[in-house]
């Protein structure tokens, strides 16, 4: 490779492929420098939506296209699209396309210009596939059953949405599931978003780390003496938070306290838990994993003054935690002293339990 005119540059010395060559440092690449085509998101609803006909109508998008660099081609409005007529018999699959033509050399379309149209198949969806033109970039994919005649039918009309989201370079790619996280591999301190889990992640040592998946709720009032230990388990139901992320990250037993991590890695837990004020009354704190007193991995202890109470805070910035292994705000064995306290019973406010996959 060479050095190539810059853009702008001077007139007439960047050729439509030098262009598109600078356009391409403006779009996120995978670590060997491939452009990630795709759509520019403005929403994650879907790019295409039925009839009450056999036309598909494409909403309004951006797509990035590579051909000798980057091209952004707009749909600034609903593009129609007609599939065929059901076949008599079996399926068709209509694959959803969009390219910029080029009759300029090194290309040699018939026509030049935009095109957002379809190939379609009735022996395979790859069959279909198989048909796009040099230069394409696939949408999504349409099967429709025989007797069917309106793409929005309530049964036999079948619509997969496979254009990855891409976005400008420093920006977050939208990821619909593990699936494609899996397969986008970019350079180090790349972002991303997973659309399932609501979950931030981020590019470093060739793996993705999460950067969020929160687990924030609030505790009731239980009553603690020195006559035993006690766990904590007034955590209301998970969700007060990303309600999201909480389903695909942690579940939470209301009769233990327990809260499970249901993915393997690295986490952040801070637990402030509210003490009623109690003259004289020590408490101490715990927080154990999988159940365990003994294992105890965060404690704090304080002497509530009478007038204000006080907040017990359990803090661990970094914790290796199996898929299945859990969690627990523990009032060890003859950890009160003085009195009988109250738990989250101050009146100060909420207390709060957080736990985030940090790796």
């Amino acid at each position: 490779m060479t050095a190539r005119p810059g853009f702008p540059a001077v007139t007439g010395a960047a050729t439509f492929q030098d262009i598109r060559r600078s356009l391409s440092g403006m779009v996120v690449k995978s670590a060997a420098g491939a452009l990630r085509t795709g759509v520019l998101v403005a929403d994650t609803t879907p790019l295409m939506v039925g009839t009450a006909s056999m036309v598909v109508n494409v909403q309004t998008c951006v797509v990035v296209l590579d051909r000798s660099g980057a091209v952004f081609l707009p749909n600034d409005g609903v593009h129609q699209v007609t599939l065929s007529s059901a076949p008599s018999s079996g399926s068709r699959w209509s694959v959803i396309y969009a390219k910029q033509r080029e009759t300029e050399a090194p290309f040699s379309d018939a026509t030049a210009g935009p095109i957002i149209d379809k190939v379609e198949s009735t022996t395979s969806e790859t069959a279909a596939r198989n048909l796009l033109p040099a230069g394409a970039r696939e949408l999504g994919v349409w099967k429709v059953d025989a007797g069917v005649s309106t793409t929005n039918a309530a049964s036999g009309v079948t619509y997969t949405e496979t254009v990855p989201y891409t976005a400008m370079e420093g920006g977050v790619v939208l990821l619909r599931n593990q699936t494609e996280q899996d397969a986008w591999t970019p350079h180090d301190g790349s972002l991303a978003f997973r659309v399932d889990e609501g979950v931030h992640l981020r590019r470093a040592g060739g793996k993705w780390m999460p950067t969020s998946g929160p687990f924030i709720d609030l505790i009731g009032g239980t009553t603690v003496n020195s006559s035993g230990s006690t766990n904590v388990p007034i955590w209301s139901a998970p969700g007060s938070g990303d309600s999201v992320a909480t389903a695909n990250w942690f579940s939470y037993n209301s009769a233990s306290g327990d809260i499970t991590v249901l993915k393997s890695g690295r986490y952040e837990i801070e637990a402030r838990v509210a003490i009623a004020p109690v003259s004289g009354a020590t408490v101490s704190m715990h927080l154990i994993k999988n159940g365990t007193p003994s294992n105890i991995i965060a404690q704090d202890s304080l002497s509530p003054s009478p007038s204000f109470g006080g907040i017990a805070k359990l803090s661990v910035l970094s914790i290796a935690l199996t898929a299945g292994e859990t969690v627990r705000v523990w009032v060890p064995q003859n950890g009160v002293s003085g009195g009988t306290v109250t738990v989250g019973g101050n009146g100060r406010g909420l207390c709060e339990f957080l736990i985030r996959a940090v790796g």
